[in-house]
């Protein structure tokens, strides 16, 4: 759940975006690498990524 202030409820706390975002591309990676993605929506999933990181 995301609180409106942008941070992460978890078990009642909230956590800032910075602290899970690194989490949540890990996750995306890590699934991509498990899983059976196309190459093209790859570069979409890491484009995403980019993206928000501002990179």
């Amino acid at each position: 759940m995301v609180d409106a202030a942008g941070g992460l409820a978890q078990g009642g706390s909230l956590l800032p975006y910075s602290e899970v975002f690194t989490q949540y591309e890990a996750e995306a990676r890590e699934s991509m690498d498990k899983e059976s993605v196309p190459d093209n929506l790859k570069t979409l999933v890491r484009s995403y990524f980019l993206d928000l990181s501002g990179e």
